[in-house]
């Protein structure tokens, strides 16, 4: 539309300047209106929706109200039909959260008070089982804690692209405390011997190695005393530009270059950190963590957010030391927080302002003597929204 506006203005002025006494008998035109923005919308926000069905309503109400509830020792089990009694709101066990948490529908639960807020009351009862009780549609829930999971010891992450439970018994192997004493003696070799010595699997990779030029009896030369086996492999393997990358059922020793090029995906779960904004904690790892390795910067580590109904999380595909170096930064915030997680309102980010025109005004009187008058006006800034 703006090539358009402007070939017309260049046509009106040429012919102004041609025959100026023909124009002069007509006044000038109005004016045309600028094409203003109006407000531009910054993105869309998911908003958390909250259950508002009349039961859930029921079951909230019924949270913040003193209950009576027996003392002492209960069922898990028998728990939904106690809380119906006292305030006519149905309680559901979530099965599948008691498998993650490892309880058993009869575990049991002490109540220690009563005629207090039935939130306070469960709180107390269920939180020693790693349990917490939500509201939902269908009334309350009893299922898993994440925060109090967390913080027991259970695992807060997940791999991915290989198997979870071989990469943990791996990891915990890498834990273990060795010493490492060799001089001059072939790579190979002493992989075979570490091995050995360690009960574990490692796979060198020789086409790697020959890609840069590097051969399986590079002579090695380290001399370690009661150190963790990770540290002395990887001290032992930087000497050489090579890395290890933990595949579940072995270790590949290969190149440095390979390693960064064979990632390894892992979801981190954040339950216990303290944390509510996942976008801050992303610049705290991209800044902390191997920083040029991620994709930001250049390189091929990605890491994105994840937002549950229930938890947050972040997926990220690294080295398995930069995985390290998170699992172990990830765990001194868990350790260092106290309480229960950080709650938050999702407010929405206000639209920028709109930038209208205004038109352009009316031209003058006409010339002559049956001229018409001016005309009026431009037209006002159009928005678009």
């Amino acid at each position: 539309m703006s090539v358009r506006l402007s070939f017309l203005g260049v046509v009106a002025i040429a012919m102004w300047m041609v025959s100026p006494p023909a124009l002069a008998q007509f006044g000038g035109g109005g004016g045309m209106g600028g094409l203003g923005m109006g407000q531009m919308p910054t993105g869309f926000s998911y908003q958390l929706r909250e259950p508002d069905s009349a039961v859930a309503q029921d079951a909230r109400d019924a949270m913040d109200a003193a209950v009576e509830l027996p003392t002492g020792e209960l069922p898990l089990n028998e728990l939904p039909d106690k809380i119906f009694e006292a305030t006519g709101v149905p309680v559901l066990i979530d099965q599948r959260g008691l498998q993650i948490a490892e309880v058993e529908a009869s575990a049991t639960l002490n109540i220690s008070r009563s005629e207090q807020p039935l939130r306070t009351i469960l709180r107390e009862a269920l939180e020693p089982l790693n349990l917490q009780a939500i509201v939902e549609e269908e009334g309350l829930l009893v299922t898993i804690d994440p925060t109090a999971l967390s913080r027991s010891g259970k695992p807060t992450s997940q791999w991915v692209n290989i198997n979870d439970a071989d990469a943990r018994r791996l990891a915990k192997q890498l834990e273990q405390v060795t010493s490492l004493t060799f001089f001059d003696e072939p790579l190979d070799q002493v992989l075979r011997t570490i091995a050995a010595d360690n009960q574990l699997t490692l796979i060198l990779d020789v086409r790697a190695l020959e890609d840069v030029g590097l051969a399986p009896d590079e002579p090695v030369t380290i001399d370690l005393k009661n150190v963790r086996l990770r540290t002395a492999l990887t001290l032992m393997l930087d000497k050489a530009d090579l890395a290890f990358i933990n595949q579940g059922e072995f270790l590949r020793i290969t190149t440095q270059e390979a390693a960064e090029e064979q990632l390894l995906t892992r979801i981190y779960w954040l339950d216990g950190i303290g944390t509510a904004d996942s976008d801050r904690l992303v610049e705290t790892l991209q800044t902390s963590v191997y920083p040029d390795s991620w994709e930001v910067l250049g390189g091929m580590s990605t890491i994105a957010t994840l937002d549950m109904q229930h938890r947050k999380a972040l997926i990220v595909s690294t080295t398995t030391e930069a995985h390290h170096q998170i699992e172990t930064t990830l765990g001194v915030l868990r350790d260092n927080h106290f309480g229960s997680d950080a709650r938050y309102d999702r407010v929405e980010i206000p639209a920028a302002g709109g930038l209208g025109g205004g038109g352009f005004g009316g031209g003058g009187g006409g010339m002559g003597g049956g001229g018409m008058g001016g005309g009026g006006g431009g037209m006002g800034g159009g928005g678009f929204f």
